[in-house]
């Protein structure tokens, strides 16, 4: 035939729409994941950890890896709108110890002070964003430090405590450098 019609004979149609007014069938349910399991470990090895964005895993409903024009080719996480959205890598087996907490982002100022937290392990700093000059100047800020205890896999993640007004940054990187005494 020159022309088809596809139609849907109305006894389905009705049903289909009485299954959903009344919630019957088609219900979803969030299955959680082990990140390790989603996730090839960056190499572990002695020293600072530089954990770039796109390196990362990126979850949630709006950050997404980036290229900013006019900026480096390295790339960061932006259009981060949300307090679902989570950034997280992970280092397979880390030497134990102490490391200062690093972030290279930018932030334009009116998104200064949304509250975000990141995650090393089973240690949590929490702190706030401070504005760069725009969303292309990017700037690194110790975030304070954190112990690993043993060698093995380990999570690092960033993560909004909020929504921000705008986006919450653009991230470039995360270092992990080791304490020396």
């Amino acid at each position: 035939d020159r022309t088809k019609t596809y139609a849907l004979p109305a006894d389905v149609l009705v049903e289909s729409v009485r299954r959903m007014k009344n919630g019957l069938g088609g219900d979803k349910a969030w299955v959680a994941l082990d990140p390790l399991t989603l996730q090839i470990p960056l190499e572990s090895r002695r020293g600072t950890f530089t954990l770039h964005a796109q390196d990362a895993q990126v979850f949630g409903p709006t950050a997404r890896f980036i290229r900013i024009s006019g900026a480096d080719e390295i790339g960061c996480i932006g259009h981060w709108l949300s307090n679902r959205d989570e950034i997280l890598w992970v280092i397979d087996d880390p030497d134990p110890g102490a490391f200062e907490v690093f972030i290279e982002y930018a932030c334009d100022p009116e998104g200064e002070g949304t509250p975000f937290q990141v995650q090393v392990g089973e240690d949590q700093l929490d702190s706030r964003v401070s504005a760069t000059d725009d969303w292309s100047d990017f700037q690194i800020e110790l975030l304070g430090e954190i112990e690993i205890d043993e060698s093995r896999d380990l999570i690092v993640s960033i993560s909004a405590t909020e929504d921000p007004p705008l986006a919450l940054m653009n991230l470039r990187s995360r270092k992990l450098v080791p304490i020396i005494d």
